[in-house]
């Protein structure tokens, strides 16, 4: 009878011991997988403001080159003629 006890033991012990192995697993994996998500969601929502600023930085200096570049010169229209004419000999040639 005590050998009987003994192996009982022993299962019972290992059957505790694997049990625990596996909820801590699990609970692993599912902490790993939230976490994950989480900072996948910080990372997208850090890249889309640095996006949404490089895009405002670039309207305001396309903008403000838009604005210097025609002030005191010729319309848009005038110019792409002046450019046109410009190219036709080079074109001939």
């Amino acid at each position: 009878m005590p050998r009987l006890r003994s192996r009982l033991g022993t299962r019972l012990v290992a059957a505790v011991a694997g049990t625990a192995l596996l909820a801590g697993s699990v609970v692993g994996s599912v902490a790993v997988l939230q976490a994950r998500a989480a900072l996948r969601e910080d990372i997208l929502t850090s890249s889309l403001a640095s996006a949404e600023l490089a895009a405002d930085q670039t309207l305001n200096y396309v903008t403000d080159s838009a604005q210097g570049y025609f002030l005191g010169r010729p319309a848009p229209a005038d110019e792409f003629a002046t450019l046109q004419s410009r190219e036709a000999p080079a074109a001939a040639a």
